[in-house]
């Protein structure tokens, strides 16, 4: 498998990963192959050693990703191509609305590293905080520790993102992110907090006696902060995702990153 970057795509993401007027010697290996090795190694799961003669030596793959998202220029290559997506589709290129959800990630490393326990979870590993639209696409993403609550995790993110985008009305969450008022009323940005609705209760025995069974669960879908649901399913796709490889947050932070935008290139074709 080999993930390609088109010409029209390349066009888009070449300003920000190759920018031209660079200074000094020129590169030893073409950007665009590089940034076509990096979803090579998300999307397969391929240990760095193990990637193809086809794509340039696996060590300056690896350094390039780092260069890139110590520069930030994974977060704007999201921010570009998401906006791209949402035009063809018929849309503004900026959302009006924000979804906010978090993810817990088993970690697989052993030695120092940022993971940490998720409260009652049994299981050390990362929390991956999404921002989407309404379409389910990622607008913007973060890792921390697992032991971050979800609020705290997600308000440097969101504030970075109502900074960028204007044109951001709405942001949805839910229960988790109570924190997120202050930094949506000093954009003057509504929060709106879905509560999913209450289940049914158990089924009494004999004369009210204890429970005989519980009562079957119902899951109701919140609209539309079920959107955010997608874009998880759509970033699990990509087998470097499976779990939480790397030890540092910059990393882990990069791959997402690189995930989230083969998501949404899957979405252009």
């Amino acid at each position: 498998m080999r993930p390609r970057i088109t010409d029209a795509n390349w066009s888009i993401l070449a300003p920000i990963l190759a920018p031209s007027g660079r200074r000094g010697a020129p590169p030893a290996h073409d950007r665009r192959r590089m940034a076509e090795a990096c979803l090579y190694l998300a999307r397969t799961g391929a240990q760095l050693r193990e990637l193809p003669a086809r794509f340039p030596p696996w060590t300056a793959v690896y350094a390039q990703l780092r260069r890139w998202e110590a520069s930030g220029a994974w977060t704007l290559a999201l921010r570009e191509i998401h906006a791209e997506m949402r035009m063809l589709r018929g849309r503004s290129t900026r959302p009006s609305t924000i979804l906010v959800d978090s993810l817990i990630t088993k970690g697989a490393r052993s030695g120092k590293t940022f993971h940490r326990p998720a409260g009652q979870l049994r299981l050390s590993g990362s929390k991956r905080t999404v921002l989407t639209d309404e379409l389910g696409y990622a607008v913007a993403v973060s890792v921390d520790p697992a032991s971050l609550p979800d609020d705290q995790a997600a308000a440097p993110l969101l504030a970075a993102v109502l900074a960028s985008s204007p044109t951001v009305r709405r942001v949805v969450a839910d229960q988790g992110y109570p924190a997120l008022a202050a930094i949506c009323e000093s954009a003057g940005v509504v929060l709106d907090i879905m509560i999913p609705p209450p289940q049914p209760p158990p089924v009494l025995g004999p004369r009210g006696g204890q429970p005989r069974k519980k009562a079957p669960y119902a899951f109701t879908p919140l609209v539309p902060l079920f959107a955010v649901e997608h874009a998880h399913a759509r970033i699990g796709r990509y087998r470097r995702m499976a779990r939480c490889y790397e030890g540092a947050v910059a990393a882990a932070t990069a791959w997402l990153q690189v995930a989230a935008i083969g998501a949404v290139l899957s979405a252009i074709g």
